[in-house]
């Protein structure tokens, strides 16, 4: 498998293509951090294991102050969804501009494709959601310099986009009964589902989360 940072290349129109995910780290993140750098890491430059969080309909990652505390886990907001990541700090600039972001991101891929693994217990939704950030700070002056990336896994062929069909009137109402079905879903899980597919069986829609349908 080859795994590419988001947006690293383009597709022909007929390709099958997703929203290029983003981040978004507040100023707190940094903050929570630079007091982790002080008063524990120092000069340490170890992988820190952080936290974010994604939300229904947007291709993003938020990064906060709570992105280094475990009790993330337990306390997330149950309509997002927990990304697990990787940030390394660098001491220097020079040292950050010369890390191997390829490698780096590889090493993160290769995590992904152990928690997809067919022998693999059922894995925790965050580890198939996988982040890796790199960064240099300058505590002194309040100033970071960070890259973030995304390890994506690339279908051997792509996936042929099929012809866009607008959907018919009298399936609107389908379609909104199976969307308050879904929230209904979500109410009682307690949590966003990330991979949900809508099935349709003749002129009725339903969502079906992809834990039950096998594929997780």
């Amino acid at each position: 498998a080859e795994f590419v940072a988001s947006g690293a290349a383009e597709c022909p129109m007929d390709v099958l293509r997703f929203q290029h995910q983003a981040s978004e780290v507040d100023a707190s993140f940094w903050e929570r951090f630079r007091g982790y750098k002080l008063d524990e890491l120092r000069l340490e430059d170890a992988a820190l294991r952080v936290w974010g969080f994604s939300r229904a309909g947007e291709a993003k990652l938020f990064l906060t102050s709570v992105s280094f505390e475990s009790s993330i886990v337990e306390d997330a907001n149950p309509n997002t969804t927990l990304c697990v990541g990787q940030l390394r700090n660098y001491n220097t600039v020079e040292e950050f501009k010369a890390a191997d972001k390829t490698e780096l991101l590889q090493q993160q891929g290769a995590e992904l494709l152990r928690a997809m693994a067919p022998d693999a217990p059922l894995p925790d939704v965050a580890q198939l959601m996988r982040f890796l950030i790199i960064a240099f700070s300058d505590l002194k002056a309040y100033k970071y310099i960070y890259w973030c990336a995304f390890p994506a896994v690339l279908p051997g062929e792509p996936h042929q986009a099929a012809a866009v069909e607008p959907v018919a009137d009298e399936c609107i109402s389908q379609l909104a009964v199976a969307t308050q079905a879904l929230q209904r879903q979500l109410q009682q899980v307690g949590s966003c589902l990330p991979w949900t597919w809508l099935v349709q069986e003749g002129a009725a829609y339903s969502f079906s989360a992809a834990e039950a349908a096998g594929i997780l």
